[in-house]
């Protein structure tokens, strides 16, 4: 009945474990959240990222998701793994020592902060430690089933399912074959080779499900490539953010502190037990064989942050030792419980219960602050008592003990708490308001095609970056400091023209401040859609909105020559200005009839196509130009000009184009030496008899060389004419304004 009640007695603590992480500011929880809401759209949207492998997490969490309420999913999702979890350890225990050591060891894990923690986010590790200890229990009960077969089956799909759950686990992996071949009686080389061949056959059944899932919504079956991919890089990382020096980390490192607590107590048992003070037959060797087999993993996870991996200074990859900590744990009560008497014990337990319930009200005490400023200082005091009082091996000390060991994991759990002091209610509309984001979302664009852009700043900008996490963060992200643009290591994809962006702002005037900012990249954001995310407290606005090129030039009259005379530019959404291609404050860059090839650097890539000069085109008896491709690399392109160095330098370029035999319109670029497109051409003006003016404009914010390109589709034809780049010459104003423009 105790483990029954334990994620209930869990809330009563004051913290409410499965909803803590929402206000955090954590992104890779709100990533799964994601896959669970949408799992088909992620899985085609962003198949290549590593998060989208861990279908062994992703495809439950989207059942479950799918089945109930948003809320009420999270509930039993969480919930679910916190009992899978605990009767694991809870029957692993009773297995392999006695049903009172598996009983406290199970209320311990029950109560552990980062236990609790990895069971109540989204984030993997609660559920590679629930696969872990699924993996150790079918491994328990094959070891001494008659019919082991099923049992083994059911350890390799729980194996494949902690794999693929994060890889990582994958190095925990020695432990569970050490731990198989010591508790297993027989010594035959045949039962160990039949145990590889059905515990292959649960990892192969597994992996081919998952494999099947994947491959029915995106065409791909090796669904497993992107983590191992991620995890190459990950090897290969030689500064990564995880790399600090061990000061910066260890201080505050509370996960370590249980940890390093029976790692010296089972040393010193072992040590018992090897110097004869403890006597050696089948009961201490099973019990012997989980203190190893987590001295063993310990070790490994030591040994891979010394490698410079992330391990035990990072407490979501540390977590992953939690199982074998408490597995260690329970076979070291199992020495002290079994001399208690029955109401000793019981006294002992309800002890236990009643302390580790007080981590919600010792926050805020004063022994709290104390914990709080010297983490490791009474909790360390407390284990050693623990340890100085089990050496004298009477019933008294081993209930003092037991009590000091309780009241330490009481002191981790309160430290713990005042960091992660969440509001239950807020916390529930918190959830709820960012469900509700995703599913707008979702609805405005099912193929997550958008960009974010928000404040990290604002009162909801922890809200904001769950939003923008659920569709992968910086795989979807403009920027976290709106309405700015500036580009700083902060700023990950960059609005382009026809693309979708969603604003988060408690701001009614967001969709302005976007405009405004936009318009200095040449675009404008027409605003698509606006929805209201509100759930008590928590409210927000989303603006939907599609990035669209600045008609910078608004319009263009001709002289009789079918040269551009005067063009009227849109600098911003206030401002006009007049460019007049030939007055003297102007600087012709560049000028061509386009009917000299000598003119122009022709870039053939094929065995056809080329400029040839022809005749009778835009006007009678003038000459022009036919271009035509028969590679798509094929490009025609002016020589490199030396803009103005003035800041800021407006140009104006443009060419006449006709496309033949129905084909497309060209592609007019201007391009940088870096040959990064600056702006493309767009349609001015258009002739009855096919021929239209491609042009445009931009402001140079430095000096820069700059080249006019030209692009038809492979296999076609255009006739070209009139190509023209001009700029304002340093120091001139424009004579005209715009109010003179008819």
């Amino acid at each position: 009945m105790l483990v029954f009640a334990l994620p209930w007695l869990a809330l009563l603590t004051g913290t409410n474990w499965v909803l803590e992480s929402v206000g955090v500011g954590y992104i890779d929880p709100w990533v799964y959240l994601g896959f669970f809401l949408d799992l088909s759209g992620h899985l085609r949207a962003f198949g290549y990222a590593y998060n989208a492998g861990r279908l062994s997490w992703i495809l439950p969490g989207h059942l479950i998701f799918a089945a109930f309420p948003p809320l009420v999913a999270r509930y039993v999702l969480h919930v679910g793994l916190f009992y899978v979890a605990t009767f694991s350890l809870y029957l692993i225990l009773k297995a392999t020592t006695s049903f009172r050591a598996a009983l406290l060891s199970t209320a311990f894990m029950g109560f552990y902060c980062f236990f609790l923690f990895a069971a109540g986010w989204d984030y993997v590790d609660g559920a590679g430690i629930t696969y872990l200890l699924l993996t150790i229990l079918a491994l328990t009960y094959a070891a001494a089933a008659r019919h082991s077969k099923i049992w083994l089956t059911m350890a390799g799909a729980s194996c494949a399912a902690m794999v693929y759950c994060h890889l990582f686990l994958l190095f925990l992996v020695p432990s569970l074959l050490l731990y198989y071949l010591l508790i297993n009686d027989s010594n035959q080389l045949q039962r160990f080779l039949l145990a590889a061949l059905f515990t292959g056959y649960g990892f192969l059944a597994v992996t081919l499900a998952l494999g099947l899932v994947n491959y029915a919504i995106t065409g791909n079956f090796l669904f497993f490539v992107s983590s191992f991919k991620y995890a190459s890089t990950l090897t290969r990382a030689s500064k990564a953010w995880w790399q600090v020096p061990l000061g910066a980390w260890v201080r505050g490192a509370t996960w370590m502190i249980l940890p390093t607590a029976v790692f010296l107590f089972s040393l010193i048992f072992i040590l018992l037990v090897s110097s004869g003070r403890i006597r050696f037959d089948r009961r201490v060797r099973l019990l012997i064989t989980l203190q190893v087999c987590f001295l063993i993993s310990s070790s490994i996870m030591i040994a891979l942050y010394l490698l410079g991996q992330p391990s035990v200074q990072v407490f979501y990859y540390a977590s992953f030792l939690i199982p074998f900590t408490f597995l260690a744990l329970g076979t070291q009560l199992e020495l002290l419980t079994t001399q208690l008497s029955r109401q000793q014990f019981g006294c002992v337990m309800a002890s236990c219960v009643f302390i580790l319930m007080m981590a919600g009200i010792l926050p805020h005490s004063r022994l709290g602050s104390i914990s709080w400023e010297y983490p490791f200082l009474i909790p360390s005091t407390l284990l050693v008592g623990s340890l100085v009082l089990l050496v004298t091996r009477r019933r008294v000390a081993i209930m003092v003990s037991v009590v000091f060991l309780c009241a330490a994991l009481l002191l981790v759990n309160s430290r713990y708490n005042i960091s992660h002091d969440v509001d239950a209610t807020e916390a529930r509309q918190e959830f709820l308001a960012i469900v509700k984001s995703a599913q707008v979302v979702k609805n405005m664009a099912p193929d997550a095609d958008l960009l974010f852009w928000y404040q990290a700043h604002d009162h909801m900008g922890k809200m904001y970056r769950a939003v923008s996490s659920e569709y992968m963060w910086g795989n979807r992200l403009i920027n976290e400091n709106f309405p700015s643009l500036e580009q700083d290591e902060t700023s990950f994809q960059s609005p382009a023209p026809e693309k979708h962006i969603v604003i988060l702002s408690e701001q009614n005037d967001a969709s302005e401040k976007a405009n405004l900012a936009l318009s200095r990249m040449q675009l404008s954001g027409h605003l698509i859609a606006q929805e209201k995310i509100e759930d008590g407290p928590i409210a927000w606005n989303m603006m939907f909105i599609e990035a669209q090129s600045l008609p910078g030039v608004e319009k263009v009259e001709v002289n009789v020559e079918e040269w551009p005379e005067r063009v009227l530019l849109r600098v911003n959404p206030r401002d006009e200005e007049i460019i007049l291609p030939f007055s003297s404050a102007v600087l012709q860059l560049f000028r061509s009839e386009v009917s000299d090839s000598h003119e122009w650097e022709i870039n053939r890539y094929g065995g056809s196509g080329g400029l040839m000069s022809t005749s009778n085109c835009l006007l009678i008896n003038q000459s022009c130009g036919i271009y035509s491709s028969g590679d798509p690399r094929d490009h025609l392109a002016s020589p490199f000009l030396a803009a103005s160095d003035s800041t800021p330098n407006l140009v104006f370029f443009s060419i006449w184009a006709k496309s033949l035999k129905q084909g497309p319109t060209p592609d007019l670029i201007l391009q940088s030496p870096e040959f990064v497109t600056l702006a493309k051409g767009q349609k001015l003006l258009s002739r009855k008899d096919g021929w239209v003016l491609l042009g445009n404009s931009l402001e140079l914010k430095k000096q820069k060389k700059i080249r006019l390109v030209l692009k038809v589709q492979s296999g076609s034809a255009c006739l070209l004419a009139k190509a023209l780049v001009v700029t304002q010459r340093e120091g001139q104003e424009t004579p005209t304004r715009a109010s003179d423009f008819p």
